[in-house]
C-alpha cells in the first residue's frame, strides 16, 4: 500500500488560499445581508413617516375641534360663571376715536 505524502508547503498554501476564498465569500454575503437590511429599513421609515404625518394632521384637527367646542357658551357655563339676564340693557354709542387718540413716533 502506497501512502501519498504532500509537502508541508503545499498544504499550507492550500489552507491559505481556501481561507482567503472563504473570507471573501463570507464578506460578500455579509455585505448583501446588510444592504438588504438597509433597503428594508429605509422603506419602513418612509411608511412610518407618512403615518406620523397623517396622525399629526388628525391630532391637529381634533385639537382644533376641542378648542372650538371649549369656546362655545352653554347654559351650564353661564350659570357656573354667575351671569344673569339683563332686562333693560344700556348701550353706549360708538364715536369716532381718531380725534381722541394720537400716535407719536420717537425719532432718533
Amino acid at each position: 500500500m502506497k501512502t501519498l505524502v504532500f509537502p508541508k508547503k503545499s498544504i499550507q498554501r492550500f489552507l491559505v488560499v481556501w481561507s482567503c476564498i472563504s473570507l471573501i465569500v463570507l464578506m460578500f454575503v455579509s455585505y448583501l445581508f446588510f444592504i438588504q437590511k438597509a433597503v428594508v429599513k429605509t422603506a419602513e421609515r418612509t411608511i412610518l413617516e407618512r403615518q406620523i404625518t397623517n396622525l399629526n394632521m388628525k391630532v391637529s384637527t381634533l385639537e382644533s375641534r376641542y378648542i372650538t367646542l371649549g369656546q362655545k357658551v352653554s347654559g351650564d357655563k353661564i350659570i357656573l360663571f354667575g351671569l344673569t339676564e339683563v332686562l333693560n340693557p344700556t348701550f353706549l354709542p360708538r364715536t369716532d376715536m381718531q380725534d381722541k387718540f394720537s400716535f407719536n413716533v420717537n425719532e432718533i
